[in-house]
């Protein structure tokens, strides 16, 4: 798309009960739009950069977000399924997001300095995803692959991660009261610090 190519949100500022289908534009700037209750599906938006915009009780399903750039999005009742979303740095959003993933492709995306309560992260491969100092209370990450992710100084109250895969962090470093894991995962975590599980057999 060249620079003075009309965008496909540059018709107006605020859209609402709208969807947008099969919309192709990678590298696309998002300024400073508000999207309300849209539905997103099967777009292709890949490196796109959505700056100062908001979108509240949308839905991505199926579409391509890989290396998006969030800053300063508001994300209020926020859904992304089935999208990939590839290296992507979450650090930048608007304050008290309200966002969660289902069937995603997390791979390489960063979540740092977060309130992310209650967040849901469903069957999602997640694998090589850093979550530093976010606070992950009653998250469920139920059904993801949560391998080589790295979990450091977070808050995992009551987190449900009994039904995650490759979850492994320092209990020290993190804050996991009331947190849980699968037997599996309680055992690679005794493991990797070297202690010997005797399991009688």
């Amino acid at each position: 798309m060249t620079s003075d190519a009309p965008g496909p949100f540059d018709a107006d500022d605020t859209f609402a009960d709208l969807t947008f289908a099969d919309v192709a534009a990678a590298g696309l700037v998002v300024r400073g739009k508000d999207f309300q209750r849209c539905m997103f599906r099967r777009c292709k938006l890949p490196e796109s950069a959505w700056a100062e915009s908001r979108l509240e009780d949308c839905v991505f399903e199926d579409c391509d977000l890989t290396r998006m750039v969030p800053r300063g999005l508001g994300l209020r009742g926020v859904a992304f399924k089935g999208t990939k979303l590839m290296g992507v740095d979450w650090s930048g959003v608007a304050s008290l997001p309200d966002f969660g993933f289902e069937g995603c492709d997390l791979r390489y995306a960063t979540f740092e300095k977060l309130r992310l309560r209650a967040l849901k992260v469903i069957g999602c491969n997640a694998r090589e995803a850093s979550f530093v100092d976010v606070d992950l209370t009653e998250a469920d990450f139920a059904g993801s692959d949560l391998a080589t992710a790295t979990i450091h100084g977070c808050t995992l109250a009551r987190a449900n991660m009994a039904g995650a895969s490759g979850v492994l962090f320092d209990p020290q470093r993190n804050r996991p009261k009331e947190a849980r894991i699968s037997v599996e995962a309680a055992l690679a975590i005794v493991r990797y610090y070297g202690i010997v599980v005797d399991t009688g057999a």
